[in-house]
């Protein structure tokens, strides 16, 4: 969250050829009752945070002539879920940063991308329930499709892969089959019928109480 500490960051570990913002924090509830200073956090480490990074390395790289950001965003980046609203908008934020600065810097042979995971089962999402169809994905699952996509650079990557085209499709249709979709695999839900007792001591650290 903080630019100087990226400059001397970048200054400390000189050449980069791969950055990969993966910081985030993910705290849920309704929003009518979350804090300002818990929305302010969360867009501060969710969306700030790869921007301080793009923005410190971005130039390195365009100046070496090669280089590729990876910015690890979340499924909830393209559909929202009911209970993490400002998470959602961060993430949200993510992609549409991820996709301009891809146009940026495509002419200087600078790549950018995005990894899209769904629920992934870290200290983040404990306690909250896994899509119906979708199960949560581990970590090294995460951690092997970013090594293809540090082989292979494609704009955006989800995790799992399968998940992707089903989003898509399922994004193209009408509202009402939408709001279905949502009720069948239970995504309506996922986030507002969290087990709040398991998730106290995780809330509690990213809430700053």
């Amino acid at each position: 969250t903080d630019p100087a500490q990226w400059d001397a960051f970048a200054t400390t570990v000189g050449r980069v050829d791969v950055l990969i913002n993966n910081a985030g924090i993910m705290p849920i509830g309704p929003f009518t009752s979350e804090p300002a200073a818990v929305t302010r956090q969360i867009f501060e480490i969710n969306t700030f945070g790869p921007i301080h990074g793009a923005r410190t390395f971005a130039p390195r790289m365009i100046e070496q002539g090669s280089g590729h950001i990876i910015n690890i965003a979340s499924a909830v980046g393209r559909v929202a879920l009911a209970g993490g609203a400002t998470y959602s908008a961060s993430k949200h934020a993510v992609v549409g940063f991820t996709e301009a600065l891809r146009e940026e810097l495509e002419p200087y042979s600078v790549h950018v991308s995005m990894v899209l995971p769904v629920i992934v089962n870290t200290e983040l999402s404990v306690g909250v329930a896994a899509t119906r169809g979708v199960p949560k994905v581990t970590p090294e699952q995460v951690a092997s499709v970013i090594m293809d996509v540090i082989t292979h650079p494609a704009a955006e990557a989800w995790v799992p892969r399968w998940s992707q085209p089903m989003a898509r499709a399922t994004m193209v249709l009408p509202r009402r089959l939408q709001d279905w979709a949502r009720w069948v695999t239970k995504a309506d839900v996922a986030l507002s019928s969290s087990d709040s007792h398991v998730r106290e001591a995780y809330e509690a650290d990213v809430r700053g109480r």
